[in-house]
């Protein structure tokens, strides 16, 4: 299934429940030339998600910036909307 754009700018409303340090695996993907993703859930095993390059460059700096911002506002942050399971 393909993924628009209108979809990135989107994400889940509510109160959402996140799986608490999953265990995860990435490589390059040669013949499509992108990032490849596995995340372990508990409930549906592995989950494989394959990146263009342009998405795991904006992922990877996401990530890297919410790192950043995690250590230098330690307890300062707003409430989040997750629920860590």
């Amino acid at each position: 299934m393909a993924t628009d754009d209108s979809e990135l700018n989107t994400r889940p409303q509510g109160v959402i429940v996140a799986v608490s340090r999953p265990a995860w695996w990435t490589e390059i993907t040669a013949p499509r030339n992108g990032s490849v993703v596995q995340i372990l859930h508990p409930d549906h095993g592995w989950l494989t998600f394959m990146f263009p390059p342009k998405c795991a460059e904006r992922l990877g700096h996401a990530l890297v910036q919410q790192a950043a911002l995690c250590y230098d506002k330690l307890g300062s942050l707003p409430p989040s909307t997750v629920t860590i399971n």
